[in-house]
C-alpha cells in the first residue's frame, strides 16, 4: 500500500516508490534512477534528505529483518511446462489445410536455482557492432519475410532457416545489445507486423542477456519472440487496423492468433518445446487477465514473460490506427504502474534495468536546450547514456552531429555546465525523421 511519508520517518528496508518532485531532477545514480528503490543505508537517507522534504513508500513490497526480496534476476528461473499435442484440447485452428489441435499442460511452474549463470560484457562498442548487426537484421527481414510467404502458400516453416539467422542475432546481442536495438527502433517500417516482430526479438534478447540467460535459452526466446504473432496473417486486415474498441467476437477472433502462430509451428516440425511455450505464453498476464489460458503468477515462466513485456513495450511505443504512441519512458513507467497485473515487479524492474531510463533510440531534450537521440546507454549510470546532438538550442539542425558521453560529465549538482537529460522528446515535433539517424 502506498503511503506518504517525511523522509526523517524512513527507515531501512522501506521501499521508495515516489518522491515530492520527478526523479529525472534527481541527480541520484544505481539504485535511485530505476524510481523505486529499497532503502539499505543511512546514507542513501541522507542523499534523498538532501533534496526531499518527503517520499511515497510501498508498504508490501517492505523488507522486515531477517528477509530479501525476491529478485528474478539472480538466482531463480521457472521450469518450462511441456506442450503436448493429444485430447482435451483447448482450440482447434486450421492451418494451411493441417490441424494445429494444441494442448497445454496446466501444470503449475515451479522455481530452481540456476547455477553458474553466465555474465555477458559489451564485446564491442555500438559504432564496431553496428555493420554486422545491420547484415544481419537485413537476413532477419528475408527470413521473415520467406517465413510469411511460406505460410500463405501453404508451405511449411524453414524451421532450420528461422534457428540459423536467430543464433547469429544472439552473438550480435551478446557483443553488443545496443546495436541492434538501435537499428531496429530508429529503422521502423510501415509494414507493423515485420517491424513490431523484429523490435519485439531484440529487445527479448537484450532482456535476456542482462538476465544472464545462456546462450541456449537466448536462441529460443529469439525464436520464440520472432514468431509469436505469425498467425496473425489469417485474421482479416481491418480487423487489426480498426480504430474503435473491438467487439466481443471480433475480441475473441484477436486471441486465436496465438493458438493459430502455435498450430502453424508445431505443424511445420523443428521448433523446440521452450520455442513453443514462448509463443503460448506471451499473452497470459500475471494477474490471470491474459490470454488464452488466464494463466497466472508463476505459471507463466521466465521466457514467456520477457516475450511478453517487450511485446508490450514495442506495441506502445509504436503509433498503430487505434492509437497514438507514447515515448519509451512513459512506456516503463506504464509497466511499472501496472505492474503485479501485467508482470511482476521483479520482472519489470529487470526490463527497466536492461533497457535503461532512456533507451537507445530516445529523443531527449538536454539542459542546453539541445535535441538529441541516445546511441548508447551507460551499463551503470542508466540516467547518463552517450547522446548524439542534432539540434541547436534554437531547435536548428547542426552540420556535423556531435556526441556527447553524459558519464564523463560531472556529478555536481551545483555545476551548471554539466550536461543531463531534462526529459524524452517525440522528434516528429522537431522535424526530425528516425530513420535518417544510423551510425
Amino acid at each position: 500500500m502506498k503511503e506518504k511519508l517525511l523522509v526523517k520517518e524512513l527507515k531501512l528496508g522501506m521501499y521508495v516508490v515516489g518522491l515530492d518532485r520527478p526523479w529525472s531532477e534527481m541527480p541520484f545514480e544505481s539504485p535511485f534512477e530505476l524510481q523505486g528503490f529499497t532503502v539499505r543505508s543511512a546514507e542513501e537517507i541522507a542523499k534523498v534528505k538532501k533534496y526531499c522534504s518527503y517520499v511515497y513508500v510501498d508498504r508490501e513490497l517492505e523488507e522486515r529483518p531477517g528477509e530479501k526480496k525476491k529478485v528474478i534476476r539472480s538466482a531463480m528461473s521457472p521450469v518450462a511446462t511441456p506442450i503436448n499435442s493429444g485430447p482435451a484440447m483447448l482450440g482447434s485452428t486450421d492451418v494451411s489445410g493441417a490441424a494445429a489441435n494444441v494442448r497445454v499442460d496446466k501444470t503449475p511452474l515451479v522455481f530452481h536455482a540456476k547455477l553458474e549463470e553466465p555474465v555477458y560484457h559489451d564485446q564491442q562498442t555500438v559504432e564496431e557492432e553496428l555493420r554486422s548487426a545491420r547484415e544481419i537484421l537485413s537476413d532477419t527481414k528475408e527470413v521473415y519475410e520467406k517465413v510469411i510467404n511460406d505460410i500463405r502458400s501453404g508451405r511449411k516453416i524453414d524451421a532450420s532457416a528461422v534457428k540459423n539467422n536467430v543464433d547469429t542475432l544472439v552473438e550480435s546481442v551478446i557483443r553488443n545489445p545496443d546495436a541492434a536495438t538501435w537499428l531496429v527502433r530508429l529503422k521502423r517500417r510501415d509494414d507493423y507486423t515485420y517491424s513490431h516482430s523484429m523490435e519485439v526479438c531484440v529487445l527479448a534478447l537484450a532482456v535476456g542477456r542482462f538476465l544472464g540467460l545462456p546462450t541456449s535459452d537466448l536462441r529460443s526466446l529469439g525464436a520464440g519472440a520472432l514468431l509469436q504473432d505469425v498467425g496473425k496473417i489469417h485474421l482479416p486486415r481491418e480487423l487489426l487496423s480498426k480504430t474503435g474498441d473491438l467487439n466481443e467476437r471480433e475480441r475473441v477472433m484477436i486471441e486465436t492468433h496465438v493458438d493459430a502462430s502455435l498450430g502453424m509451428l508445431k505443424g511445420s516440425g523443428g521448433f523446440a518445446l521452450e520455442v513453443l511455450e514462448i509463443v503460448h505464453l506471451h499473452h497470459e498476464r500475471y494477474d490471470g487477465n491474459g490470454y488464452p489460458r488466464k494463466l497466472k503468477g508463476n505459471e507463466i515462466n521466465m521466457l514467456g514473460t520477457i516475450a511478453g513485456m517487450a511485446d508490450v513495450y514495442s506495441a506502445v511505443t509504436n503509433h498503430r490506427p487505434y492509437r497514438n504512441a507514447i515515448t519509451s519512458f512513459e512506456a516503463l513507467m506504464y509497466l511499472y504502474e501496472n505492474r503485479q497485473k501485467l508482470f511482476s515487479t521483479a520482472m519489470v524492474e529487470n526490463l527497466i534495468q536492461s533497457v535503461g531510463i532512456f533507451p537507445v533510440g530516445s529523443f531527449v531534450l538536454l539542459n542546453t536546450g539541445q535535441i538529441g537521440v541516445v546511441v548508447a546507454r551507460h551499463r551503470v549510470h542508466q540516467l547518463k547514456p552517450r547522446v548524439m546532438v542534432l539540434l541547436d538550442s534554437e531547435g536548428h539542425r547542426i552540420d556535423r552531429a556531435h556526441t556527447v558521453d553524459l558519464s564523463l560529465q560531472t556529478a555536481d549538482p551545483e555545476n551548471e555546465s554539466a550536461w543531463c537529460i531534462t526529459k524524452v522528446v517525440d522528434p516528429k515535433q522537431f522535424g526530425l525523421d528516425r530513420t535518417q539517424f544510423f551510425g
